[in-house]
Parts: C-alpha cells; sequence; structure tokens
C-alpha cells in the first residue's frame, strides 16, 4: 500500500468525528425523492440553529425555541404554577478596560507637524489612566467632548469614540421564577383487600379506608376528606365518589391546606442539570413535565407557522444549486450535559489513535518491512554451515 494510500485512511480517519463544517453544524441532507430531511428532530435542542449556507455564507439562518410550559411536577408531584418564567444561563466575561480615541480639534497648520489621532486607556471607573498628562476634563466622557494635553504647546483633542469599561461579570445559572405555586389534584388508586375487605391505596401516597367508610367517600358530608397514613397525617379533600363495584377504583384527591411560599422559595435555579428550589423548596426539584410545540424563526422570514412549513421551506431552498443546510445543535461551554463532554474524549481518543497510525504506516510500518524482508533473504550462511555439517557426517560415515 502506497505511503498516499495510508495517509489517506488516516486523514479519514480523523475527519470522522468532525461533522461541523466550516462551523456551521452537522449538514442536513435532502431524503433520495429531494422532497424530504434527513433529520432526526429530536436533536433540534432549544437555540439550536439551522444555517442555509451558499458560498461558504450563512444566508439564512432559523433559530429553535423550544415550547411554552403547559405542565409541572414538584419532587414527582403534580403542581400547578401562575405567571411561569425561564431564564437561560448567561456566560459571564472577563474584566475589559474602557479607551478614549481621539482626534486633533484642528488639523495641522502649513510647516507644523501632523496631528495624529491616539487611543487612552480608560480606569475601573472610566477615567484617564493618564490623567496627569492632560487638563480637566469638564463632564462626562462623550463624543466631542473636548480633552486638552498639557504638552508644549498644548494639544487640543476632542473625542472620536469613547467605550466604557466592563467590570468582570460571574457566570449566571439558568433559573425560572413563578408567582403561586400549589399542588394539583391527584388520582389515587384503591384496591380492596381479600383477606380484610379494607381499602389501601396504591402508590407513594398511603392510605386505607374500611369498606364501609371508603364506600361513602364524596357521598355523604362527613366523608368529604381523607388522611394520609402515618405520624404526621396530611388531609386531602375527595373531589369524586366511590362507586359499589369493582375490587379497583380511581378517586382524585387535593390537598386541602396548600402550602404558602415567600418569593425565594418561588425561584428554582439549574444545578447539575436539575431545577433545585430554595427556602422552603430547599432540595426540590422543579421538572416541567410537558410542553407546548417548538417554535422556529428565520432571520429573514419570521416565524414560522408550524414545523411542517420549516420543513417545506427548508426542501425549497436546499434544492437550490449550491444550497446546503446545517444543524448547529446549542452548547452551553461548561454547563454542558456530562455526554457532551464524553464525546468530545471520544473524539480527542479517535484523533490521537489515528496520529499513532499515520505514524505506523508512514514511519514505523514501512522500517520493519524492509527488516523483516532482509531477515527473510539473508539465510545464505545458515544454508552453508548445515550443508558443511550434512557432508562431514556423510565423510565420517
Amino acid at each position: 500500500m502506497s505511503v498516499f494510500s495510508k495517509l489517506s485512511i488516516t486523514a479519514l480517519l480523523v475527519a470522522a468525528p468532525g461533522v461541523a463544517a466550516g462551523g456551521f453544524g452537522k449538514a442536513v441532507e435532502l431524503n433520495e425523492n429531494k422532497d424530504g430531511l434527513k433529520l432526526q428532530w429530536e436533536h433540534v435542542k432549544h437555540k439550536s440553529v439551522l444555517n442555509l449556507v451558499k458560498d461558504k455564507k450563512v444566508v439564512e439562518a432559523i433559530t429553535a425555541t423550544q415550547g411554552a410550559a403547559t405542565s409541572w411536577t414538584l419532587d414527582g408531584r403534580a403542581v400547578e404554577v401562575t405567571n411561569f418564567k425561564e431564564f437561560d444561563a448567561v456566560k459571564g466575561s472577563a474584566k475589559k478596560a474602557g479607551s478614549l480615541k481621539l482626534m486633533p480639534q484642528t488639523p495641522a497648520a502649513a510647516g507644523e507637524t501632523e496631528k495624529k489621532s491616539i487611543e487612552l486607556e480608560l480606569d475601573d471607573e472610566n477615567k484617564l489612566k493618564d490623567a496627569a498628562k492632560y487638563e480637566p476634563i469638564v463632564g462626562d466622557l462623550a463624543k466631542d467632548v473636548v480633552v486638552t494635553s498639557k504638552a508644549d504647546p498644548p494639544v487640543i483633542y476632542v473625542v472620536q469614540d469613547f467605550t466604557a469599561s466592563e467590570p468582570k461579570t460571574e457566570d449566571k445559572p439558568a433559573y425560572c421564577t413563578m408567582d403561586t405555586i400549589k399542588y394539583a389534584q391527584i388520582e389515587v388508586e384503591f384496591e380492596k383487600s381479600k383477606s380484610d375487605d379494607k381499602w389501601t391505596s396504591i402508590g407513594d401516597i398511603r392510605f386505607e379506608q374500611s369498606e364501609a367508610d371508603f364506600k361513602q367517600l364524596g357521598r355523604s358530608s362527613d366523608k368529604k376528606e381523607i388522611k394520609t397514613l402515618g405520624d404526621e397525617p396530611v388531609t386531602y379533600t375527595v373531589d369524586t365518589e366511590t362507586s359499589d363495584s369493582d375490587d379497583k377504583q380511581k378517586v382524585k384527591l387535593t390537598l386541602k391546606e396548600q402550602p404558602t411560599f415567600k418569593q425565594a422559595a418561588l425561584v428554582f435555579t439549574e444545578k447539575e442539570g436539575k431545577m433545585m428550589g430554595a427556602d422552603k423548596n430547599a432540595n426540590k426539584v422543579l421538572v416541567v413535565a410537558t410542553r407546548g410545540d417548538m417554535t422556529f424563526t428565520s432571520d429573514k422570514t419570521g416565524l414560522f407557522a408550524n414545523k411542517d412549513a420549516v420543513i417545506n421551506h427548508m426542501v425549497k431552498e436546499g434544492n437550490v444549486e449550491g444550497k446546503q443546510w446545517y444543524l448547529k445543535i446549542a452548547t452551553v461551554s461548561e454547563d454542558k450535559a456530562w455526554y457532551q463532554d464524553a464525546m468530545n474524549w471520544v473524539y480527542i481518543s479517535v484523533s490521537i489513535v489515528a496520529v499513532a497510525v499515520i505514524c505506523f504506516f508512514v514511519f514505523g510500518g514501512k522500517k520493519d518491512t524492509e527488516s523483516d524482508d532482509e531477515s527473510d533473504l539473508d539465510t545464505s550462511d545458515d544454508e552453508e554451515e548445515d550443508a558443511a555439517a550434512t557432508e562431514a557426517k556423510e565423510e565420517e560415515a
């Protein structure tokens, strides 16, 4: 195998992990009939972008946005919330020094040295670091403000551009807020025991009722409530009536005394991929159980009516000669999911192996082959020695 062939194979190995092209994302191909897409839509996450590229430039970008939350659970129990709002994680930034670009107020006269524009650095309070070299500035730093140097002769400048200093900002995790939260109505299944005719609940919340009491649940005025088992029983109101038949029945219940929460307990912050509560909800996990349909917005045509409209648009543009769609999946640096880091290590490992293959084929493989060939051919001395020994034995005989 030629060195070129070996390098070609190795190049494919190195290129295999690199599904992205030019930073646009992973190519999205049309199907064989050119009337659909080879795209797994479950891979299109919140804030992912579908890039349409032509001549190595993005000519359209469609951003995916997750649907609005429609139901929630708190530590596995259904809850109802009002005015639910979600906020994305924010990446912090390093400290940046401000700057002041100055240009001479009047151009140099004939025979004078040319007056050049200068750029000065600002401190954290947006004041000149070399303030001693300039007269005190009157007013706020803004365009066309006069700045006079203390040089001899003095030079009068005007502000051409002002960039304020920016302090260091820390990363902020994603979080969500709400105005109220309460436990939703639940449906509990009861089963009749064959040994003692008692009705017991099936599930995490434990109830037990005699057959007589169970049959009256939700019917009589004194059977509108039911308490859980345990040292600290919790009372639920009965929202449905039981029937006289079946050994299994479902009863709808609502927590009678809903807990009240301060604002601190109505904020849930992302920690290790989970929305964790605080205050009275400390260590409790809020989960968005269901969402509405994902929406898609083009920077050229605006919001699409639905996913089918997105597909039709992508197919139409994808059939245009020279245009190609790419999917760029959204990630958040340090907040990436564990599997994204794992895949990065897989890519790195494969690349290392590929480099090792290059070294073996190009440098080691050829040398070892030559060495093996020489050892296979260089057997003349051994054969001559064997022949001489055989001849000596025959003479003695």
